[in-house]
């Protein structure tokens, strides 16, 4: 039984970089892509990104990213170590 609470915690952190890089990266090439109207040479993407006003809107983004992969991190591993 032990072990298969460890594989189901080790699965939960595997979907919970997943979940975070699935996020975090398709939000940023969308907004990418937006801000520049169309997909940029693959040269120039870091140029685009590298922008203020986009690096303001990846820390807000990433924030939320990492919220939901936490919850579905939590969700998954079904452990309670945080309760009183």
């Amino acid at each position: 039984m032990a072990i298969l609470t460890v594989l189901r915690c080790v699965a939960a952190v595997f979907v919970g970089l997943v979940v975070l890089s699935f996020i975090a990266e398709s939000v940023e090439v969308a907004l990418v892509s937006y801000m520049h109207g169309a997909m940029p040479a693959p040269e120039d993407y870091f140029d685009l990104r590298n922008q203020p006003a986009i690096l303001w809107a990846k820390f807000a983004y990433n924030t939320m990213a990492a919220v939901i992969a936490g919850f579905a991190t939590a969700w998954i591993a079904f452990r309670h170590e945080m309760k009183a």
